[in-house]
């Protein structure tokens, strides 16, 4: 069903109102072309862009139930319940999935500070994309830039987008310890030291 939202705000809750907007354009800057939706701690929906609505109205993936955003596979809801509440926890800032090997969805710990109150201004950022955005023909060229392996030119892409070993791990399948592995090769064959030096080379290259 469409997402509507409907608001009785006093003069009081103006700035607020305000500074909420502004937090969520913030937010959408440079994501235009992804489904973005902003949740509070529990999961409630507080904001979902027109792609996000468009991808709820499918319900082939995603969808609302009793005002919280929940996968429309069951068999994923556990996982990706478990990756909020994580995240909503400050246990860690990011988490992704694949939903049926189409949809990556990434999930990241964001903080509204115009909030009055501290409890009250953790959000969680979801953001979905298709996964063949994954681009492999990017990757094939890394490879013949960097010689990197197949693995690592994985790895490169993720890294590239400002994911942890523990998100990677999460949307590849992997071990946390094999992603630092192949992170290490690619620091070694791109000679970077850390992961901002990986994100700047590879946009000063326009790989992305």
């Amino acid at each position: 069903m469409p997402i509507a939202v409907a608001l009785s705000v006093s003069h009081s809750l103006a700035p607020a109102l305000d500074a909420e907007d502004a937090f969520w354009s913030g937010l959408s800057v440079g994501r235009a072309d992804r489904a973005l939706f902003l949740l509070a701690a529990d999961g409630s929906l507080i904001r979902a862009n027109d792609k996000a609505r468009s991808l709820i109205d499918a319900d082939n993936f995603l969808a609302l139930s009793l005002g919280k955003l929940i996968c429309a596979d069951p068999r994923e809801q556990c996982r990706f319940r478990t990756i909020i509440e994580t995240c909503a926890s400050g246990e860690r800032q990011s988490g992704a999935m694949r939903l049926d090997g189409h949809l990556v969805v990434t999930i990241d710990s964001v903080r509204h500070h115009a909030c009055a109150r501290a409890a009250a201004d953790q959000r969680i950022l979801i953001s979905a994309y298709p996964a063949e955005e994954c681009r492999h023909g990017t990757q094939e060229r890394w490879r013949d830039l960097f010689l990197l392996t197949r693995s690592e030119a994985r790895v490169a892409e993720f890294m590239r987008r400002g994911m942890d070993d523990q998100t990677i791990a999460d949307l590849l399948h992997l071990s946390v310890h094999t992603v630092r592995s192949y992170s290490k090769g690619v620091h070694l064959k791109t000679q970077t030291k850390s992961r901002a030096e990986v994100a700047h080379l590879l946009s000063r290259i326009d790989i992305f």
